[in-house]
Formats: C-alpha cells, sequence, structure tokens
C-alpha cells in the first residue's frame, strides 16, 4: 500500500486501516494470537467476542483456532498434503477415491514447471492460502508474466498471520498444478457441507464467481434459508445434484471426530463429484450471519472440545 493509499484509508476507513496495520507482518507478530482474534472480531462484529464461554458459531470456530491445535489439521488444509491424507483415509475403509481432483504436479516455484509435460487446460493454485489462483483455459494464451508475479507472490504469504488460523501456520508455500474440471456452469457451482462432530447440517452454496458471487444457505433436505453472510443471495435455485446423498456421505466420513468442518465439492458436467478443500474456520470465523441468530442457532451444534495447551 502506498502512503497515499494509507491516508485515504485512515480518513475514509479507519476500521479498515487498524486491520491493514495489524496485517504488516513485523507487527501481526507482536500481538499475541489471543489479542490479534479479539481485535479483529470486534472490529467486524461489533461486539466483543467472548473467549471464556463461547456461545455463537462464530465465537466457536475461533476458540477452535486457539485451543484445538492438533498437527493433522496441518496435512488438511495444505491442497496438496489433503489429497494424500483423504487418499489414505477413504483406501482404510474401502471407500471411491474418484472423488480426488487428479494433481499434475507440484512445485516450490514458478521456473520450476515444465509446460510442455501440461495439458492444454488446467488449473494452478497455491497449497497454503486463500486466492492464489490461476485457471489456465489453453495453456498457449497463458500470460506467464501475470501467473508468475500472482503465484510467487502468494509463495512469500504466510496466511496464518493475516488471519490466525492456526492450521495454515506450518503448510509449506508451494504451487500445485491440477485437473481443470469441465462443468455445466461457466463458473463451477461450490458445494460447501458443514459439518458437525461428523455429521452434515448445511450446506453453504457459491454461485457466478465469473460474473458476481453469490452466497445461498440452505438445509440438508435443500430448504433454502433466510440466511445472508457477506455476498448477495442468488434468485436461482439450483436443483439438488444426482449425487447429493454420496457428498454427504463422503463429507461426514472425513469429519468423523472433529468439532467442526466444511468440506467442498464440485460435480463435473458428467455427473460425478470432487472435493475441493477442507476448511476449519469458515471467512476466518470474522463474517457475521444475518440475521444474528443463524450464529447461534449454528453454535448450538458445535460442541467444544477439551481446552489444549497452546501459545496465545
Amino acid at each position: 500500500m502506498t502512503i497515499g493509499g494509507a491516508i485515504r484509508l485512515l480518513l475514509y476507513s479507519p476500521k479498515s486501516f487498524l486491520e491493514s496495520v495489524m496485517r504488516i507482518p513485523i507487527i501481526a507478530k507482536m500481538i499475541p494470537d489471543r489479542a490479534f482474534i479479539s481485535i479483529v472480531y470486534r472490529l467486524r462484529h461489533k461486539h466483543r467476542i467472548n473467549l471464556n464461554n463461547p456461545q455463537s458459531f462464530n465465537e466457536k470456530l475461533l476458540w477452535l483456532s486457539l485451543y484445538d491445535r492438533r498437527p493433522v489439521y496441518t496435512r488438511m488444509v495444505d491442497k496438496y498434503e489433503a489429497k494424500i491424507w483423504m487418499i489414505k483415509s477413504l483406501k482404510s475403509e474401502e471407500k471411491d477415491i474418484s472423488c480426488i481432483i487428479p494433481t499434475y504436479g507440484i512445485y516450490n516455484h514458478y521456473d520450476e514447471i515444465n509446460f510442455d509435460k501440461l495439458p492444454e487446460s488446467f488449473v494452478m493454485k497455491t497449497t497454503h492460502d486463500s486466492g492464489g489462483v490461476a485457471v489456465v483455459y489453453d495453456k498457449t494464451h497463458l500470460d506467464h508474466a501475470s501467473a508468475k508475479k500472482k503465484l510467487e507472490k502468494s509463495l512469500t504469504r504466510n496466511y496464518f498471520w493475516y488471519t490466525r488460523e492456526w492450521p495454515y501456520k506450518d503448510v509449506k508455500p508451494r504451487i500445485i498444478i491440477e485437473k481443470k474440471l469441465e462443468t455445466i456452469e461457466k463458473s463451477p457451482i461450490d458445494y460447501k457441507i458443514y459439518c458437525f462432530n461428523g455429521v452434515a447440517k448445511y450446506l453453504y452454496l457459491v454461485q457466478d464467481r465469473d460474473v458476481g458471487e453469490t452466497v445461498d444457505y440452505y438445509d440438508m433436505n435443500w430448504n433454502h434459508l433466510p440466511i445472508k453472510q457477506v455476498y448477495p443471495n442468488n434468485s436461482k435455485r439450483p436443483q439438488k445434484p444426482e449425487c447429493w446423498s454420496e457428498l454427504v456421505e463422503c463429507a461426514e466420513f472425513l469429519s468423523k471426530g472433529i468439532p467442526f468442518l466444511r468440506v467442498d465439492f464440485y460435480v463435473d458436467k458428467d455427473g460425478h463429484y470432487y472435493i475441493g478443500e477442507l476448511t476449519f474456520t469458515p471467512s476466518s470465523g470474522l463474517s457475521p450471519l444475518t440475521p444474528a441468530e443463524w450464529d447461534y442457532k449454528f453454535g448450538e451444534l458445535l460442541v467444544l472440545p477439551e481446552k489444549q495447551n497452546s501459545i496465545v
């Protein structure tokens, strides 16, 4: 951010300015996790967080970030290691592993990639954060300078210091290249299933990322719920995919024994489902649900484990 940009942000949005300052690496590392979470939560939710006796969904998600730090969580959010973990887990129960998106390669830097060995289309993304993605429809028209700049910049960033989502802290930054799924929609529908201790309860549905992202919530019977979060609802009500029961079964299997896990899926044009990623803290626990009563309805379902020892 330029000095001029910082001044404008300070004048027009002091709260956003404060968040930006707190995320400067040298400053972020001086702020204890619990203090950071408490400050940013208050800025976003406009009230204090109750970490001593959390009740809402977002409060409990952030409590888990502080006090449920199982080493396996780091593997589960690593976009490469998660595939290995899921394949092993699914195979252990003789379950289908065709839901794992094929990987073409894993690299430490952009310059290591041999594009001659890649198919015409593919997806490049960083393994350790959110947003470091480049979708390639035709590699002969790939803007290498732009893609490299985006991905290499992402590789230098430790996502943990921006959100304090603990599972991301020790993920090794790499570039993964995987199969680009062919879907009916230009922008694939993202089916994100909310699982509470291994039981699927809600669906977070993302549509139209290419023209204007929308978000809708559904229950497990595909009833639309009157909830808004950051993005507007969509007037389109997509049909339940034919493989819906398989998505739910897979999500519940992968989330067994975990207080909360969001399992993301895509469905290709042939009706086959694939797992996108696993997430422990949707929207980093910082995006209010509207109406607010839903934050507490979700929170009632999230049973917290015993607090673990942690440095916060």
